[in-house]
């Protein structure tokens, strides 16, 4: 077997992971409860909003994997990957598409140094140069706002060519052009945090919702006998 079938069979689970949109409602539904919300709140509830946000990322693979088992694993089966075969890699908290969710192998050797290389060193630029190019330079001003939907478009691209997600190369730039809307907007720092996470998570869910219903008209349900075997 040549080496470019086996890379595409060792990204094949992050594949089918993402394919049924469930990651993106998922995600989407917890930025509107733990940080839009909040941030429109503002006072108390705005300062306890860092807290509830680690705490309950913790939920998120949990939270998918449920809703895999209840709409999606019925029709399609579900496979198990032994532990001891192969080290698998553990997402960091679930909240990047650009990290593996589920049983993705972990890359070894000058592979895996070139891949976080390249994908820390484009962050860093891409955040340096929008946060540079703001009058008003802050995590949560204009240029933090719109650096963080170029690296978010930026890693969400790298993440669409890597397990072949089409739709994500429509988010993408959607989320960029999101980011310099609310930048350009003069909004206030928690307004302008509330509005953004809005969006974003809005574009998930509307984008994720699609490739639900999408993959459930093309996924039939297996057919039953009569005494249901």
């Amino acid at each position: 077997m040549h080496q470019d079938d086996v890379e595409r069979a060792l990204d094949r689970p992050g594949q089918y992971f993402f394919e049924d949109g469930l990651w993106e409602i998922v995600v989407g539904l917890w930025l509107i409860l733990t940080v839009a919300i909040p941030s429109f709140i503002g006072g108390a509830v705005g300062n306890w909003a860092p807290v509830v946000v680690l705490l309950s990322s913790l939920l998120l693979r949990p939270a998918v994997l449920a809703a895999k088992g209840r709409w999606v694993y019925p029709r399609t089966g579900h496979v198990t990957y032994p532990e001891d075969e192969v080290p698998r890699a553990r997402t960091s908290l679930g909240l990047s598409p650009a990290t593996d969710p589920f049983v993705s192998p972990v890359p070894s050797g000058r592979a895996a140094l070139v891949r976080g290389l390249v994908s820390g060193t484009s962050a860093a630029i891409l955040a340096g140069i929008s946060v540079g190019a703001s009058r008003r330079p802050g995590p949560w001003d204009a240029g933090g706002q719109l650096a963080i939907g170029i690296v978010l478009g930026g890693c969400l691209l790298a993440a669409a060519v890597r397990w072949k997600q089409r739709r994500w190369i429509v988010l993408a730039p959607t989320l960029a052009l999101l980011a310099l809307l609310v930048a350009l907007s003069g909004l206030s720092r928690g307004r302008a945090l509330a509005c953004h996470s809005a969006g974003i998570a809005g574009a998930l869910v509307v984008s994720g919702t699609v490739a639900f219903v999408t993959y459930r008209r093309r996924t039939q349900a297996p057919e039953t006998e009569p005494d249901g075997r």
